[in-house]
């Protein structure tokens, strides 16, 4: 075997291994050089080296062979333009003068140096990896030069083993839906049918408000690694390696949305897939840079996603959001968003040293003129989430998991104390989530003398799940129209009133607290209020009473506790008879609740009250 270059025939036998399989730029350029050092013989015609005849083949040879003298020797050689065309820019190696070989060892120096700053990703520059042509809708699309020298590299982090995923747009800061972003669509497609009809759907699109928002390009950053989350496809995740001076001039997108652009029957390699392993965990879950956790979990033919992070006037962590989807939908529905509480608000005077401040909420999203105004009330000192027990720290990943743990500890200033800036208690929330069940333990530890006069605990925001009402151990036999006044009776009459459930065509949505748990029994609720209560429109947010007409006074270091939460499930699960059907998680443990009226309920295992 032997490489031959213009008049130049180096052969290759005992020369570097290298050689016999050389791929790529360097391991031929390295192939060359050592062939040109050892069997410069071959060569039979003079040459002339900055004007000094080499006869002698022997000569020239320990010349080339050291480097110093080579480079001084050289120095008139087209070193950059046989860089350019051993690079492919403007020839094959096959084109080369003898005197372009000579000038290979100044060329070699250089390009290992580019070769090792650019690494192995610099490499796929032009090349069709990380993508793969197909055929779609029995169309082979030409490959997109653009796309190719943009893209070094792509994953897809859990991605369905059915689909494949494809990079549709780049919008280039264009201006679009009102904005100048480097924002993406990325489309998944059956594998199935791909070759005769090609369907596919958007799974992460511009549009921030259906989509959520994406991680920006830097173009003066160099080479980076973009990471895209499918909001729809809990737990996917895409992830490019980009060369931002690969982006068009002028702001131009890069498209292949439509059959008659590059690239269209293209997708990411399938061999770039990281396939979502089967498991027997339901819970999908995403975290975020900016503290945001999202959950999801599918219930019948009913998708949810309930997002906690920091939120309301004293961003603090708390339910922000709540969703709904079809199992195959790309787009979310929201069901609730809003800053205001579903973990509670106190009233909390101090003991000593207050003003006369009137009485008011603070903590939630209350501030000093105990509605989401004025100064803040309250400080967030701790927010951790652990996953299957492990602690997790936020920031753009996702995943599965059977239980999903967030640790809160807020500190409050009393409404006597504000204006003094004093924290006189700390809230501390263990919010546990599993699939179709929130549990929240709550505790509230005074850090100086003072009196709680309010705490509604499990609170709720009833968006979505407005058509009717059935209080578990409560006054009514059925559910009642979710119309004013609605409540579960007074806690004289009803005093084991535990939980409400709403109903609506987006499912049900049920909050509940423990009877038997710390303060649950209603011990600080006066007579003659209800323990659970829809609020007088327009506010129509439900609130269960831990501390309700009676003042609970807690010297410095004295606290209390209460225990309760949620359950959400799709519509129409309710067996016949029954109003009511639900899964509740209490100290770890399921419990299976079937109601066919206020007193007409039973739960699996027991509860404990009736």
């Amino acid at each position: 075997m032997a490489i031959t270059v213009g008049q130049l025939t180096i052969p290759t036998t005992g020369v570097s291994p290298k050689v016999a399989s050389a791929e790529g730029t360097e391991d031929a350029i390295e192939a060359l050089v050592q062939g040109v050092v050892n069997q410069l013989g071959a060569l039979a015609e003079k040459n002339s080296v900055n004007g000094t005849d080499l006869d002698d083949a022997a000569v020239y040879g320990a010349k080339i062979a050291d480097g110093a003298a080579t480079n001084a020797k050289l120095a008139n050689a087209p070193a950059q333009t046989l860089k350019g065309r051993l690079l492919g820019t403007s020839g094959p190696v096959t084109d080369l003068t003898p005197a372009e070989v000579r000038g290979l060892l100044d060329v070699l120096p250089s390009n290992e140096a580019a070769s090792r700053a650019e690494g192995r990703l610099a490499r796929n520059k032009g090349a069709d990896y990380p993508l793969q042509k197909r055929s779609r809708n029995n169309i082979v699309s030409p490959a997109s030069a653009v796309l190719n020298n943009l893209l070094l590299d792509a994953k897809v982090i859990n991605a369905d083993p059915k689909m494949y995923y494809r990079v549709a747009y780049q919008q280039n800061k264009a201006l679009l839906d009102g904005e100048n972003a480097y924002d993406w669509i990325i489309e998944e497609a059956p594998r199935e049918g791909f070759v005769g009809t090609g369907t596919s759907t958007v799974i992460i699109g511009y549009q921030a408000a259906v989509y959520g928002a994406q991680q920006q390009i830097a173009p003066l950053d160099g080479i980076q690694t973009i990471v895209l989350h499918a909001a729809a496809r809990p737990g996917v995740r895409v992830e490019l390696t980009i060369d931002p001076t690969a982006l068009p001039a002028g702001n131009l997108p890069i498209s292949s949305l439509t059959s008659d652009k590059d690239a269209w029957s293209w997708v990411i390699d399938p061999a770039n897939y990281m396939l979502r392993l089967p498991s027997a965990d339901a819970l999908a879950y995403t975290l975020t840079p900016t503290g945001d956790l999202a959950a999801t979990w599918q219930s019948a033919d009913t998708k949810y996603r309930v997002t906690l992070g920091k939120n309301g006037f004293n961003s603090l962590p708390n339910v922000k959001k709540l969703e709904t989807a079809a199992p195959g939908a790309s787009v979310w529905s929201t069901l609730t968003s809003s800053p205001s509480d579903w973990l509670p608000p106190l009233i909390v005077s101090a003991s000593a040293n207050g003003d006369a401040a009137p009485s008011n909420f603070t903590g939630g999203n209350h501030g000093s003129n105990g509605d989401a105004s004025g100064t803040v009330t309250a400080r967030n000192i701790m927010h951790q989430v652990r996953i299957d027990g492990a602690p997790a720290s936020f920031g753009d990943k996702g995943g599965h998991a059977s239980r999903i743990e967030i640790f809160i500890v807020n500190e409050l200033m009393a409404y006597n104390t504000v204006t003094a800036g004093r924290y006189v208690v700390r809230q501390t929330f263990k919010v546990t989530i599993r699939a179709g069940a929130v549990e929240v333990v709550a505790k509230v530890k005074a850090i100086e003398a003072c009196t709680v006069s309010r705490d509604y605990g499990p609170q709720m925001i009833t968006d979505g799940f407005q058509t009717d009402a059935l209080f578990l151990g409560g006054q009514y036999a059925a559910p009642q129209a979710f119309a004013d006044p609605l409540n579960s009776g007074t806690k004289a009459d009803y005093p084991t009133a535990w939980a409400v459930a709403l109903r609506s065509t987006n499912g049900q949505l049920m909050s509940w607290i423990d009877r038997a748990y710390g303060i649950g029994a209603g011990a600080y609720v006066a007579s003659t209020n209800p323990l659970i209560f829809k609020a007088t429109d327009p506010n129509k947010k439900v609130y269960h009473a831990v501390v309700y007409g009676a003042s609970l006074p807690l010297a410095a270091a004295q606290g209390y506790e209460w225990r309760g939460g949620y359950a959400l499930q799709a519509p129409g699960l309710q067996p016949t008879g029954h109003h009511v059907a639900a899964n509740v998680i209490r100290a770890g443990q399921s419990h299976d609740v079937l109601a066919a009226g206020g007193q007409d309920w039973l739960a699996l295992p027991e509860l404990g009250w009736s």
